[in-house]
């Protein structure tokens, strides 16, 4: 039994490596993927460009969006007002973290630090964190739950100091 073992340890380990070369390479995939998807994202933001933004999202029917603890009903038209509301927008992106949970899912957090301007000449600034659940699905990955720690300010709110 033991010369058994001691015959197919090795091709047990090369296995075992193989697999954990395939994983990382896996991982270096989605990464590689979702930060090409989050930095069109994050164009989108700065340029108010509410198709490309909502673009990534998986239908509203199958989107949980979250921010501030309050889910968000109505995200496309909420994105258009606030779009149409903003005249200008600057943005700093400071850190960015993918998680690779499968092939088929993975989450992306990313802090934020922004100013801009309505079309009022209102200047206000914001900034937080915002989270981003992934899903591979066919060819191209969509968001399927948000949560953000922040909002920008919307028409009728106040803007910062």
């Amino acid at each position: 039994m033991k010369s058994s073992l001691l015959r197919w340890t090795p091709v047990l380990l090369v296995g075992v490596v193989a697999c954990a070369e395939s994983e990382a390479r896996m991982r270096e995939m989605v990464t590689s993927e979702l930060n090409t998807v989050t930095d069109a994202f994050q164009e989108s933001i700065v340029n108010l460009d509410a198709d490309a933004y909502l673009s990534i999202f998986a239908p509203e029917s199958e989107l949980r969006f979250t921010r501030d603890g309050q889910v968000v009903v109505g995200l496309h038209d909420e994105v258009r007002l606030q779009f149409g509301y903003v005249e200008s927008m600057e943005c700093d992106w400071p850190s960015r973290w993918v998680t690779v949970l499968s092939r088929e899912a993975a989450t992306v957090t990313f802090t934020y630090d922004c100013t801009g301007q309505n079309h009022d000449g209102q200047e206000w600034e914001g900034g937080g964190a915002w989270t981003n659940v992934f899903q591979s699905r066919g060819d191209r990955w969509i968001v399927v739950e948000v949560h953000e720690s922040h909002s920008f300010p919307g028409e009728g709110e106040q803007s910062s100091p």
